[in-house]
């Protein structure tokens, strides 16, 4: 309507196209949002499932290695209290086969000085008898009483033994080894000895063919027990040559080498004898075990050296066969004080 009352009629046009568009993409947009919301909530659901299951899994997984951790324990202990049996065994067999060779080391020279006191003891009866009947001659008193003096000598003889087996089964706990100490060289010592132990036992055939190699510093000097020391080397070297080279014809070596480390004397010490059986190795270091039984050997002497090492000179020793042949033996000591290069 104009001003004068005239109606008249406005039309005007909206392009809403991009709208509608924008509506529609709007609309799909929506509803694949949807399809990926659904989507996701199927994928969420099933990793959920397999989450429930991998837990039920882990469980059950969990309760067998309870299971099987209670079996272990039990296993464990069933084998600790076996292999305390076995020990135990061991130290009764062990001590059995002592007791049983200090038996045969003393029933023996008990046996020669009984029967040597009995014969003895007839003679002089039988001097005392023909004494009595005035029927004695000088032959006969001179011939009972060298008889009788024999008998004394087994007496003496077999105490002698005795004794000697005593003192030897002393050595195994003694701890003189640890009160003396001394300052000494090694290589000197080492040297000394060998030619002590080729003399003691000279009358054995190829002594002089065996071999001594000494790799050790020859100037320098340790403080320790020097009387012990000689006695590790001396039966070491006794052990080899009575043997490991028994019956041997091939060539004789024995080799050593020492070194230090500030308070500690390391030796490896090794022949190219026979070497130990494996059911041997395990058992030479027992009290009186030899394989020389009854031919004056008591079976002491690696016993006591295994003492002076481990238990007097606070070290420690370990035997075993060369793959090439022969026994080897490696073994440390401590000094009281480091070792020193000797003054010259």
């Amino acid at each position: 309507i104009d001003d004068k009352g005239s109606l008249g009629v406005l039309s005007f046009s909206v392009d809403i196209t991009e709208e509608h568009d924008i509506q529609q993409d709007l609309q799909i947009l929506n509803e694949d949002l949807e399809d990926i919301i659904d989507q996701r909530v199927i994928e969420y659901k099933e990793k959920n499932q397999k989450l429930l299951e991998t837990f039920e899994t882990l469980q059950r997984s969990e309760k067998n290695l309870t299971a099987l951790n209670n079996e272990l324990s039990t296993s464990l202990d069933v084998l600790e209290r076996t292999q305390g049996k076995l020990i135990e065994v061991e130290k009764f067999a062990a001590l059995g086969r002592s007791a049983s060779a200090v038996a045969h080391e003393m029933n023996t020279p008990i046996g020669v000085g009984i029967s040597a006191v009995t014969f003895g003891y007839e003679e002089m009866k039988k001097l005392l008898g023909m004494v009595n009947t005035s029927s004695i001659t000088f032959v006969d008193v001179t011939e009972s009483l060298e008889r009788v003096v024999e008998s004394l000598e087994l007496v003496e003889s077999s105490i002698s033994k005795m004794l000697e087996t005593a003192n030897a089964l002393d050595k195994l706990t003694s701890t003189q080894w640890k009160r003396e100490q001394d300052t000494f060289v090694l290589c000197t010592l080492i040297h000394d000895q060998f030619q002590n132990v080729k003399e003691k036992l000279y009358p054995l055939a190829g002594l002089d063919t065996i071999e001594l190699n000494v790799h050790c510093d020859p100037d320098l000097k340790i403080h320790s027990s020097k009387q012990a020391c000689r006695f590790i080397f001396d039966n070491l070297f006794q052990n080899t040559l009575l043997h490991g080279f028994n019956n041997l014809n091939s060539s004789k070596t024995i080799t050593i080498t020492c070194t230090f480390s500030n308070e500690w004397v390391n030796v490896h010490y090794e022949d190219n004898g026979k070497g130990v059986a494996k059911d041997t190795l395990s058992k030479i270091i027992e009290p009186l075990y030899t394989s020389k039984r009854g031919t004056g050997h008591l079976g002491l002497g690696l016993s006591i050296v295994y003492n002076i090492i481990v238990q007097n000179l606070e070290g420690h020793i370990n035997l075993y066969n060369l793959n090439t042949g022969g026994l080897a033996i490696d073994f440390s000591i401590k000094t009281s004080q480091p070792p020193v290069q000797s003054q010259t």
